[in-house]
C-alpha cells in the first residue's frame, strides 16, 4: 500500500482501545524495508527487514510481543517503508533491476489480541504520504531530506497485488546493529571534503551529529582503500552499479540552531574509510559507525601462542561477520551476493565461532527457491536470477548440501534435511545428467588463484566435489530410511571413485580435494607435501585449495606444512595480505580487487580440526573424535564452545621438557574417542568431564 513517489512511504492509522489485552502480537511484512513505530515507540530492534529472498516465491514476516507498546484509547501505528533489495532504484550488471518481483514499496501488517480478535491491520482506511526517504537501495545508499520530516500532506492508502511469494514467519535473528566504531584519524583532503579512517574493515552505517543552515548537504562516501596520494578511492569497488550513485549516502539539513542527529534506515555499507563531502554552510560535529551484522550468538573462543596465527583468526572472523547482514554474501560493498562458494568455504569457520547454524538453514532455503524443474542451481542466489547462464559449476552450487550437512552436525535438527532431501538429489540428478566420459567438468574449477598458476581442467575437483556430496546424501539418505537412494548414490560414487582413481593430478588443488574427499592415496599426499615445502609454503592456489590443501595435509599428517602455509610471509599467502594493511580477508591474493571476502577463511575451522583435534561423529557433537597435532612453531592452542548441555573446550600447552600437556571438557550429553594422533592404539572413550593428559615427546607428531 502506497502513494506512488520515487523514495521512502510513510503509512499511518490510528485506532482505539478500550483496554489493552493481556498479551498482544503483531505480524507485519513490509517491502523493500520496514520500521514499525507503535505510539512513537520503535518496534524492535530488526534493521533491514525483512531479509533478503526471491519475494515472489518465499516473502518472510516477522512477529512481534507488541503488549507494552500499547495504551488505553488512542493509539498510532506508523510504518516507514523503504525500497530496499526489493524495489530499490538502481541499475546493476546483475539485472536487479529486471527481477521478476520488483514493485512499489508495500506493507501488510496485523495486531491481534493472543487467542482473540483483531485490533488493526493495514486496509484502505490507513493513511500513506512521502517520507523524508528521497531516494534508498542496499547498493547505491541513501538520500534524506529532513526539511521532510512531516509530510506536508496524507491521502488515502490503496490495496496493490502481494510479491505473489508464499508469507513465512522469520525465525532466525534479526539484523542489528553490533556496538559503535570511532574513526581512529581524520584529515581534510581539500576544502568541505574530508576523510575518515575507521582502523579496519566493516559493515555498516553511520551516525552522523551535523550543525548547519537549512539545504545545505552532507554526503557521505564508503570505501575501502586510499589511492597513492593518501586520499579516499572507490576505485577497486565501484564497478557493477551501472548508472548514478554507488555507495554513497546523502542528509539533506533542515537547519536546526543546536545540532542534528541522522543515521540511514534503509542502506548499509562495507568499508574502512568515509569522504564527507559539504555542499552549503554546514560543521561535522561527530561521525560514528554502527557495525550489522545477523545478531547471532558468539559461542565459540579461538586461541593460540602465535601472534601472526591470532592476527589471521581475527581477519577471518571480521570477515565472516561483516559478510553476514541477511545472509552470507561475497563482499558488502561492491556486489553484496550471495555467491554459493563463498558461502560454503567459509562457512564451517564461521560455525566455530558462532550459533548462526539457523541463518544457513534459511539461505539453504533461498538457494532452493531458484532450483529450476531440472535441478539446476545458479552460481548465486538472491536476486533477479543471474548466474544461470555462466558454467560455475560444482565448487558453487555444492553449497546447499554441503550447508545442510554443516548445520545438521552442528546443531543435529533435521528438518532442513527432510526439507530439502528432495531438492538435493534433483540437483545431483542434474550433475550426473553433465557427465562425459563417466566425471563431471563444468566451470572454472579453481577460482582466483594467482594469474601464473591457474587451474583451467575442473574435471577432478568438480567430480570429486559431487563424490563428497554423494557420501553426505548417503548419511541422509540412511537417516531417512530411503533403501533404494541409498543403492543409488553408492553406485554413483563407485563410479566416479572408479574413474577418478587412474588419475594422477599434479595440480596442488587437484591432489588435495581428492585427498579431502577421501579418494587420494599416501604417494598423493607425500607428492602434495612436497611440492608446497619446494614452493616454499606459497598458497598458489585460489579459493579450492586454499581450504582443502591444509585439510589434506594435515589429515596425513603434515600439520608441519600446513601450518607454515598459515604462517609464511611471502606472495602468495594469508600473512602477505596482513602484512600489506589487510583487516578482513582479500578477493584475491594480489590484493587488486575486493578488500573484504570471506572465501579464503577456513584457517579457523582447520584449526579446530587439527589443532584442537575436534572431529563431531555425530550430530551436534553428541559424539567427537579428539586427536590433535602440534606444529613445532606453536607451543600453545585453545578452542573451546557452548552446547546445548555445556562447554566442549580442549587446549594445550608445551612443557619446558617439550612435552605436552592436554585439557579436554566433554561436555554432559556428549563422548568422546581420545587418540595422540601418532600413536596406533584403539581410541579411549571418554564419558562427559574434565581429562588431563601429558604427552611425552616420543608421543608427539613432530
Amino acid at each position: 500500500m502506497m502513494p506512488p513517489p520515487a523514495g521512502g512511504v510513510l503509512l499511518r492509522k490510528r485506532f482505539e482501545l478500550e483496554q489493552v489485552p493481556s498479551k498482544v502480537k503483531c505480524r507485519i511484512a513490509g517491502l523493500g524495508f520496514y520500521e514499525l513505530y507503535l505510539n512513537g515507540r520503535r518496534v524492535g530492534k530488526a534493521e533491514l527487514d525483512p531479509p533478503f529472498t526471491r519475494y515472489d516465491v518465499r516473502t518472510g514476516y516477522r512477529e512481534y510481543d507488541v503488549t507494552e507498546y500499547l495504551q488505553p484509547g488512542s493509539n498510532l501505528c506508523q510504518i516507514s517503508l523503504g525500497r530496499g533489495w526489493y524495489a530499490g532504484n538502481y541499475s546493476d550488471v546483475y539485472g536487479s533491476q529486471y527481477a521478476s518481483y520488483r514493485h512499489i514499496c508495500k506493507a501488510a501488517m496485523r495486531i491481534f489480541a493472543v487467542g482473540g480478535s483483531t485490533i488493526c491491520q493495514t486496509s484502505e482506511d490507513w493513511l500513506a504520504a512521502a517520507s523524508a526517504v528521497q531516494d534508498d537501495s542496499p547498493r547505491t545508499g541513501e538520500t534524506y531530506d529532513a526539511n521532510l520530516l512531516e509530510p506536508a500532506s496524507w491521502t488515502a492508502a490503496r490495496q496493490v497485488m502481494p510479491p505473489g511469494g508464499k508469507l513465512f514467519k522469520v525465525q532466525s535473528a534479526p539484523i542489528t546493529t553490533q556496538g559503535v566504531l570511532n574513526p581512529v584519524k581524520s584529515w581534510q583532503e581539500k576544502a568541505q571534503v574530508s576523510c575518515y579512517d575507521f582502523g579496519k574493515n566493516f559493515t555498516g552505517k553511520v551516525k552522523l551529529k551535523v550543525r548547519g543552515s537549512a539545504g545545505s548537504k552532507v554526503i557521505l562516501r564508503y570505501g575501502e582503500l586510499c589511492d597513492k596520494a593518501g586520499n579516499f578511492s572507490q576505485e577497486n569497488i565501484n564497478w557493477y552499479v551501472s548508472q548514478g550513485k554507488f555507495q554513497t549516502d546523502c542528509y539533506i539539513l533542515c537547519g536546526e540552531p543546536d545540532f542534528e542527529c541522522w543515521t540511514p534506515a534503509f542502506s548499509y555499507h562495507g568499508c574502512r574509510y568515509i569522504q564527507s563531502t559539504i555542499e552549503g554552510t554546514a560543521e561535522i560535529l561527530e561521525l560514528q559507525a554502527l557495525p550489522l551484522r545477523s545478531n547471532f550468538a558468539e559461542i565459540g573462543q579461538i586461541d593460540s601462542s602465535d601472534n601472526d596465527f591470532n592476527k589471521l583468526l581475527q581477519a577471518i572472523k571480521q570477515s565472516l561477520v561483516s559478510n553476514f547482514v541477511g545472509y552470507p554474501s561475497d563482499c558488502p560493498h561492491r556486489e553484496k551476493n550471495a555467491w554459493l562458494a563463498d558461502a560454503h568455504l567459509a562457512a564451517d569457520s564461521m560455525l566455530c565461532w558462532f550459533d548462526a547454524a539457523d541463518h544457513y538453514s534459511d539461505f539453504v532455503d533461498a538457494i532452493f527457491d531458484y532450483q529450476r524443474p531440472n535441478g539446476q542451481l545458479p552460481g548465486m542466489a538472491l536476486g533477479s536470477g543471474y548466474g544461470w547462464h555462466w558454467d560455475f559449476g560444482p565448487v558453487w552450487t555444492v553449497a546447499p548440501i554441503m550447508l545442510a550437512y554443516d548445520c545438521y552436525m552442528q546443531n543435529g535438527r533435521t528438518a532442513l534435511i527432510r526439507r530439502h532431501y528432495r531438492n538435493m538429489k534433483k540437483y545431483l540428478d542434474f550433475y550426473w545428467s553433465l557427465r562425459k566420459n563417466h566425471l563431471i567438468n563444468v566451470g572454472p574449477g579453481e577460482w582466483k588463484a594467482p594469474p601464473e598458476n591457474a587451474l583451467l581442467n575442473a574435471e577432478t575437483v568438480d567430480s570429486a566435489l559431487i563424490y563428497f556430496c554423494l557420501q553426505i546424501m548417503i548419511k541422509f539418505a540412511e537417516f531417512l530410511s530411503k533403501t533404494a537412494d541409498i543403492q543409488l548414490f553408492r553406485s554413483r560414487a563407485e563410479c566416479l571413485q572408479t574413474h577418478l582413481r587412474p588419475k594422477k593430478p599434479s595440480h596442488i588443488t587437484d591432489l588435495a580435494v581428492l585427498l579431502s574427499c577421501g579418494l587420494g592415496s599416501l604417494e598423493d599426499a607425500a607428492l602434495l607435501d612436497d611440492q608446497i615445502q619446494q614452493d616454499e609454503y606459497r598458497a598458489n592456489c585460489g579459493i579450492v585449495g586454499a581450504k582443502y590443501i591444509p585439510r589434506a595435509l594435515a589429515e596425513y599428517g603434515y600439520i608441519d606444512t600446513a601450518y607454515r602455509m598459515f604462517v609464511q610471509h611471502k606472495y602468495p599467502g594469508w600473512q602477505w595480505m596482513l602484512d600489506h594493511g589487510a583487516t578482513t580477508l582479500w578477493e584475491n591474493w594480489e590484493g587488486s580487487e575486493s578488500q573484504n571476502h570471506p572465501m579464503l577463511g577456513d584457517a579457523a575451522a582447520w584449526a579446530v580440526r587439527y589443532l584442537g583435534g575436534i572431529k563431531p561423529l555425530e550430530p551436534g557433537y553428541r559424539r567427537f573424535c579428539c586427536q590433535p597435532q602440534f606444529p613445532q612453531e606453536l607451543n600453545s592452542f585453545s578452542w573451546s564452545i557452548k552446547l546445548p548441555g555445556g562447554k566442549l573446550s580442549v587446549s594445550w600447552q608445551r612443557q619446558s621438557d617439550r612435552s605436552i600437556e592436554l585439557n579436554l571438557t566433554v561436555p554432559p550429553d556428549c563422548s568422546a574417542e581420545y587418540a595422540p594422533f601418532s600413536v596406533h592404539t584403539e581410541p579411549q572413550i571418554l564419558s562427559p568431564g574434565k581429562y588431563r593428559f601429558h604427552l611425552l615427546p616420543t608421543n608427539i607428531n613432530n
